[in-house]
């Protein structure tokens, strides 16, 4: 549960402070999204298919809510938490629901129809809790652009901006 102003050096929209209207046409030539955002990137992209995606630590496989929440008290111990002063302590709740909500969506469906010059993933290879290697395994298998940083986990780290960066500026 991190807001925008948790990653510095981007602008959008904090999917656990606004209520996202379902109509919201995001107009942008990229748009970065992580973790469970990507899924809400993803569903936008559904319905407005005009942005390219860079979905860094992606929710890929359909799995039970359960077994994501395992996975996030399993991540949180393994990685430990951070905490984002600019969602409150009251957002875990409204966050759960939205957890529970995304958390249903297939998110294979909607990548098996995204061009592959639409779409990039760039997963840490440490993260075993989310985009994991499981996951990592079916974007192989689907010929889908992954990116593996080696040094990084499901955190948000400084080489995921170095490899967006290279990616947005191009060759």
């Amino acid at each position: 549960m991190r807001s925008v102003a948790y990653y510095k050096k981007y602008e959008g929209i904090d999917i656990w402070k606004e209520n996202i209207p379902n109509d919201l046409n995001i107009e942008a030539d990229y748009i970065v999204a992580h973790s469970l955002g990507s899924v809400v990137a993803l569903q936008n992209w559904q319905k407005f298919p005009n942005t390219k995606l860079i979905l860094v630590n992606p929710l890929v496989l359909k799995r039970s809510f359960w077994e994501w929440l395992w996975r996030w008290f399993k991540f949180a111990f393994d990685e430990g938490p951070r905490i984002d002063k600019n969602v409150g302590i009251l957002k875990i709740f409204s966050g759960l629901k939205k957890l529970y909500q995304l958390s249903q969506v297939d998110t294979t469906g909607i990548l098996k129809n995204i061009s592959a010059n639409d779409l990039v993933i760039i997963r840490g290879c440490k993260d075993k809790f989310f985009c994991d290697n499981e996951a990592s395994g079916y974007l192989k298998k689907n010929g889908l652009n992954l990116i593996e940083i080696v040094e990084a986990a499901h955190h948000w780290n400084e080489k995921f901006d170095m490899e967006i960066n290279r990616i947005i500026s191009g060759p």
